[in-house]
């Protein structure tokens, strides 16, 4: 099968070279903490201002710095905890682009990288938010709801061969409010948007800042310095936009205000409000109903892309050299990974693809809906058989007291219609007090405490409906956090967390029988089924610790670990013989985001000794599969842990490691499509699941969505990144893949990352959950029925 990409070939590189200088970094202790993130900020620092390709190398154990040749020596720069200086070596390295020298690579991705945005920065119909982001029109496409929508696209450089390079082309969404922030009058307002995003319209420069508040000032008034003079704000905008000036520049009041906002960095500028348009993220209220405008079928984003790429970069120069892009996107012909055999309860096995050997073969077509009959099979069911513990239900008193009871029963038959083992799922009702307080974060958060604390508690499992609470764009829910990190420890519940939106909205009263009742509409009927499906299944019964299915014919010598770092909190999750063996560990780290080698080594051994009985055999395969950047003392740690484990005969003497990157979030975004003829017309889809390709020997992308998933816009493949072991990357991929098929939260739709990683985030969200204690146990109620 063939599928096209979205990356197009450069063509003429074999006539492109560049020069670089070598400098050793002075003043940067390599294993102190802050460290890597030293690295990128000189790196991210040293190339706004030198205005060129800066990047590192790594030689010897010794990380050096890389500047083109042409640039201006590299000054000292203050970081965090350190300064450093650069002294040259005196090598110049002379990097060809024909395959030669192929550790230089990284120095020609870095070099193609920024100087491919030369032409984009130059084309007067684009604009760029921030360095490094994609690049949008300057004429919306549409306005809706006074929004406006930009479309744009994300280029990236990607590796394809020993001397070859493309680019991948990605389409963008950004929406951003048609009227100035001038327009709203209310100072209070203003204030309110703090820390939001704003789009700059400073004449011809277009760019986005973070609004940081409003100015005491009109933009008349001789307050910015300007060299040796001080200028209005107004005069200030005025000298620097390009001439003739838009209108919008030139139809400002001189009595407007101005606003503060930051770019990059601490320090603060002005801008006059006037030409500051908000821009509305995925995390605001409107930008989330928004969201639906930026997802595009495969063919209207395949077709965007090569729009993008035939006005914008078809040919361009760079270093005197003449380059150009291929019309059309790569294809690649490698064949999908076929969905592995799943094993239900009662040893039922399933398989969706005729080639792997099962008795029973679904067509792939069935696969979600086979996957939730099975479920709800009596002959099959969960793999897990077990009953489950004891089981609360806690809800606000003005659900408790309407269609609680409603609620209850159809949440009971769910929970036993699919999985019976569960035998009389019966939950204790306690309600909270809603009524009397404002439902807020503190106040629901004191009530559903002073419930429980009025109980006779056994340790079991917690389902707990909460108000929404009012929240920042882009903070998470402190009532769900404290909800989930602090009942485990207070009252010995496990908790999960819903909301009461879809129970208000969904439940009708009806007075019109005997017994008045609350009733679900006929045409909301089906879409509730499948909420209280899914909170049975994730919100119950993999709360519960049960297990729908299983790969039917794992690797037994072979386990997957999951790592994740997260708000100081480190989770590392075990994943072997197909799903049978789950266990997840977290520990509190003072590093945000890398582990050192000692902490690594620990967190391993201690994951690893816990479930000894199940690694014995001669020989260990132990893959390891990073969410995000894996660090060089991690990979440090994660061999020595070996090393020692296989000493003690914890692990077998015969192990290998391979240590993987899984970018959920990667600025390279690879899209995958096929394309099918039928009556002489084309037709562009999303790739089958498995569907797969490879940037090289360490690199690739799997499709884990796409057919026969019906989901909304194209599908989003994941980039795998091997950065240590002898594993094949098709081997990788594969592996991926099938542990992505493990979707045991969303069974009917897929999973786009593989158990490993789920596993993490599940945890994580428990217990790197974040609230403000200090604030809920120190602010002073104040009684009353408003409700917030």
């Amino acid at each position: 099968m063939q599928t096209e990409t979205n990356i197009f070939e450069i063509q003429g590189l074999p006539r492109l070279s560049v020069s670089y200088k070598v400098y050793k970094i002075v003043g940067l202790q390599p294993g102190a903490q802050g460290y890597y993130g030293n690295l990128q900020t000189l790196v991210n620092r040293l190339s706004r201002i030198l205005r060129a390709p800066v990047t590192t190398i790594d030689r010897e154990d010794t990380v050096l710095l890389a500047t083109p040749s042409q640039a201006e020596e590299p000054p000292t720069l203050a970081l965090t905890g350190a300064a450093a200086k650069f002294v040259s070596t005196e090598e110049v390295l002379e990097i060809r682009f024909d395959g030669s020298s192929p550790e230089y690579d990284g120095i020609r991705q870095r070099f193609l990288q920024f100087a491919i945005q030369g032409p984009l920065r130059a084309a007067d119909g684009l604009w760029q938010p921030r360095s490094g982001q994609a690049f949008f029109g300057r004429k919306p496409e549409s306005t809706i709801d006074g929004v406006d929508i930009y479309r744009g696209a994300n280029v990236r450089i990607v590796k394809l061969g020993q001397a070859s390079w493309g680019v991948s082309v990605d389409v963008k969404s950004k929406f951003v409010r048609k009227s100035p922030l001038s327009e709203l009058r209310n100072e209070g307002a203003i204030k309110k948007l703090k820390n939001r995003s704003c789009l700059y319209r400073m004449g011809h420069n277009w760019f986005e800042v973070s609004l940081d508040g409003y100015a005491d000032y009109n933009i008349s008034d001789e307050v910015v310095p300007d060299g040796d003079d001080v200028v209005s704000l107004l005069e200030y905008v005025v000298r620097r936009c390009r001439k003739p000036v838009p209108k919008n520049v030139a139809d400002l009041a001189p009595d407007g205000k101005a606003v503060f906002y930051r770019t990059e960095g601490p320090g603060q500028k002005s801008a006059p409000a006037g030409l500051c348009y908000l821009i509305e993220e995925s995390g605001s209220k409107v930008g989330k109903r928004l969201q639906r405008h930026s997802i595009l079928a495969p063919r209207i984003r395949q077709k965007r892309a090569l729009q993008f790429v035939s006005k914008y970069l078809q040919n361009f120069v760079l270093s005197n050299v003449e380059l150009s892009l291929a019309e059309e996107s790569i294809a690649v012909s490698a064949t999908p990974f076929p969905v592995p055999n799943h094993e239900f309860g009662n040893e039922v096995i399933e398989g969706f693809d005729s080639s792997l050997g099962a008795a029973n073969v679904a067509p792939l077509s069935k696969l979600g809906p086979r996957r939730m009959e099975l479920l709800s099979d009596r002959t099959a069911g969960f793999f897990s058989s077990s009953p489950l513990g004891r089981q609360y239900l806690i809800l606000p008193r003005s659900i408790a007291t309407s269609s609680g009871s409603k609620f209850k029963n159809d949440l009971m038959r769910t929970v036993l219609d699919l999985y019976p083992d569960g035998k009389q799922y019966d939950p204790e009702v306690i309600e909270y007090d809603d009524l009397s307080v404002r439902r807020n974060f503190i106040e629901q958060g004191r009530a559903i405490k002073e419930a429980l604390g009025r109980q006779s508690l056994m340790a079991g499992h917690a389902l707990v409906m909460i108000h929404e609470v009012a929240k920042n764009a882009r903070s998470e829910d402190q009532l769900e956090a404290m909800i989930v990190k602090d009942l485990p420890q207070e009252f010995g519940l496990k908790a999960s967390v819903i909301h009461t939106d879809t129970v208000r909205s969904t439940y009708k009263y009806s007075d019109r029988h005997e017994m008045p009742n609350y009733y679900v509409p006929e045409k909301l009927r089906g879409r509730f089924r499948g909420y209280l499906r899914n909170v049975a299944l994730s919100k119950v019964l993999l709360s519960s610790g049960k297990i729908p299915f299983v790969l039917a014919a794992p690797a037994d010598n072979r386990v997957f670990v999951g790592i994740d770092v997260k708000r100081n909190t480190a989770a590392f999750a075990l994943v072997g013989f197909g799903g049978r063996l789950t266990r997840c560990e977290t520990w509190n780290s003072r590093q945000r985001e890398r582990l050192t080698a000692d902490q690594a080594q620990n967190y391993l051994s201690t994951l690893l000794e816990s479930e000894a009985e199940h690694l014995s055999g001669d020989s260990l395969e132990i893959v390891v599969h990073r969410d995000g950047r894996v660090f060089e003392s991690e990979i440090e740690g994660l061999k020595n842990a070996c090393e020692a484990l296989a000493e003690q005969g914890t692990i077998p003497s015969a192990w290998t490691l391979d240590v993987l990157e899984i970018k959920k979030t990667s600025p390279v975004s690879i899209r995958m499509f096929s394309s099918t003829i039928s009556r002489g017309e084309r037709s562009v889809i999303d790739p089958q699941i498995g569907s797969w390709i490879s940037l090289g020997p360490k690199e690739g992308f799997v499709a884990t969505t796409g057919v026969p998933f019906r989901r909304p816009g194209t599908a989003n493949p994941l980039h795998v990144v091997s950065k240590y072991g002898e594993l094949l990357i098709e081997d990788c991929l594969k592996d991926v893949f099938e542990l992505a098929t493990l979707s045991w939260t969303s069974p009917a739709n897929g999973s786009r990352v593989p158990l490993t990683i789920k596993f993490c985030d599940r945890v994580l969200f428990e217990d790197a959950a974040d609230y403000d204690v200090d604030l809920f146990e120190n602010t002073p109620l104040e009684r009353g029925t408003k409700h917030e």
